[in-house]
Parts: C-alpha cells; structure tokens; sequence
C-alpha cells in the first residue's frame, strides 16, 4: 500500500514530490537492469505486462542497460506476430463475440516459435512486421541473430504460458511489470487495476482517439478478462517482478481525465463507473503533468510522443 497525503504548499513542493517518485522508480529500474546484464551469456529476455503496466519505458531502459554493458540488443515485439485483423475479426463475428485482440489465438505462434527456436541457434530469421493501421502483416524484415547479443521478446503475450511453452526449458530471464500496490491519495483509494484504468483512458482519448467509454468496453469485455485467464495466474513465475505506480499519478492525471470522463453520456452503462473514478480523483491536488520528465514511464499515459 502506497499512502500520499501530502498538502503542496506551492508549485515548487509539488514538482520536488514528481521527482522524489521519479528516482524511487529508478532505482528499482537500476535494480533490475543490474540483474539482466550481471549474466553475459544470457541471449533472451522476455518482457510481460498487462495493459498500461509500463512496458514501454521499461523496454527502452533494459536496452539502454545492455547497451552500456556493451552488448548488443534487439527487440521483438510479440505485436508483429498478430494474426490478420480481418481474420480475427470473422473468427468472432462467427462466434458472436467481440474480437478479443489480447488472446494467445490472435498470434500466430508457429512463427513465432520458429523465429525464437532460429535465435537460439544464432540463424537468419525472417520476422514479420505488423501494420496496426491495416491490420496486416505487410512487410517483413530479416534478422541475423549471430549479430546480436540479447533479444528482448516483449509483449502483454509474453507471459502465456502457450508462449512461455515455446521456450521449451532453453534458458532465458523473464520480466514481469505491472502496478502492485493499492494506493491512497487523502483519503482517496485506488487498485492497481483503476490506475491503469486511468491510464489506458487519458492516453486513448489524447493519442489514439478512442472515447472512454469504448475504453471501458474493450476494459470490461477483452481486457480484464483475458488478464484473469493468462496473465495474473502466471506473473510469479517471471524472474524479476517490478511495480511501476507512482504516487503522484492520480494528481497529476486529474486534469485530464476528469475532462475525458465527463464525456460518458448518462444512458451508457458505465456511466456510474465514470462517476465513481470522477468522485475519487475530483477532490485531489492536482500536480501538473509537465512536472513529470518526458523519458518518465508515465509520460506514454499522458499522451506524450
């Protein structure tokens, strides 16, 4: 449990109080890259994560690692290994339900397997590259894994155990990040699944043009059920866990998602749970999100490029 009940005097205390959190995170980040590059020969690392848990950022800092390690890294995103979006798309309309874009069904995990088994014995492997805005594989690129050190395999995907299995025992460190602990902001309280709620609403509406109430569908319908089946059963059995909430989140998010969800119009069936984020958040300081440094992990959720 995280408690925040700090009273900011000034503007000056609120941006000191976003760079305390800043190098509290860092520090476990430090951590955690000690670990991954301790090893020389390690040739994998899998990155996992459900929605929004800061995978992102993370990715970039076990390569900035590596890299300073002298080492060099590439990184394949499980994203490239979807299946067509039209294909999906009549998969489930066949089914009557909503295409479920988080299920291990949407990845063509033959290819994958196939490109993981040909890094491991230092081949050319062909990898597809996926285009979200067509929904189709296009384009594709060739790797010649002898020329590289460390993969890192990342993706919400990476820690399915129909994923895992494809590994098949060959040694490799696994990465799980997610926000762990339920926080309290004056008396507000916040699971670690409404903070990434707040998260995924904010950076959807600024850089993907998705509503919040959309973004409450996809969350109530495909996201947190496929969580519950393939994610949270499987998190501890990663190698390194690390919990990526800060503590100024919900104030300095305020003043954009209060905005955003305002926009629930009251026939919506989750206008009462807009209403229950809205009372949270609306009595809080807020801090604002310029405070937050650009390569923070929480700059993505802002909608920050």
């Amino acid at each position: 449990m995280l408690i925040q009940d700090k009273i900011f005097a000034n503007e000056m205390q609120k941006q000191a109080f976003v760079n305390l959190c800043e190098l509290k995170f860092a520090r476990k980040m430090n951590d955690l890259t000690d670990v991954i590059v301790k090893d020389p020969n390690e040739r994998i690392i899998t990155l996992s994560g459900p929605s929004c848990s800061g995978k992102t950022v993370t990715a970039r800092n076990i390569a900035h690692a590596v890299t300073r390690a002298g080492r060099r890294m590439f990184q394949l995103s499980i994203d490239d290994f979807y299946r067509p979006r039209e294909e999906l798309n009549r998969e489930a309309e066949l089914l009557g339900r909503e295409p479920d874009y988080d299920s291990v069904t949407s990845i063509d995990l033959e290819t994958l397997a196939n490109v993981i088994r040909g890094i491991y014995r230092g081949d050319k492997v062909v990898c597809p590259l996926y285009d979200f805005n067509s929904g189709t594989r296009s384009e594709s690129y060739t790797l010649n894994s002898s020329e590289v050190d460390v993969v890192l395999v990342e993706g919400i995907q990476a820690i399915y155990p129909e994923v895992t299995a494809l590994f098949g025992g060959l040694p490799h460190i696994s990465v799980s990040i997610n926000i762990r602990s339920d926080l309290t902001v004056c008396g507000s309280e916040f699971s670690p699944r409404e903070l990434r709620l707040m998260r995924r609403i904010v950076r959807d509406v600024r850089t993907r043009g998705t509503s919040p109430e959309r973004t409450f569908h996809l969350w109530n319908v495909t996201v947190l059920p496929n969580e519950e089946k393939s994610i949270l059963p499987y998190e501890n059995t990663a190698k390194i866990a690390i919990d990526s909430a800060m503590a100024y989140e919900p104030q300095v998010i305020r003043d954009l998602l209060l905005p955003a969800l305002e926009t629930v119009p009251e026939e919506s069936r989750y206008y009462s749970d807009a209403r229950k984020l809205m009372e949270k958040v609306e009595p809080l300081q807020s801090i604002d999100p310029e405070y937050v440094p650009m390569e923070s992990l929480y700059s993505e959720f802002l909608g920050r490029k």
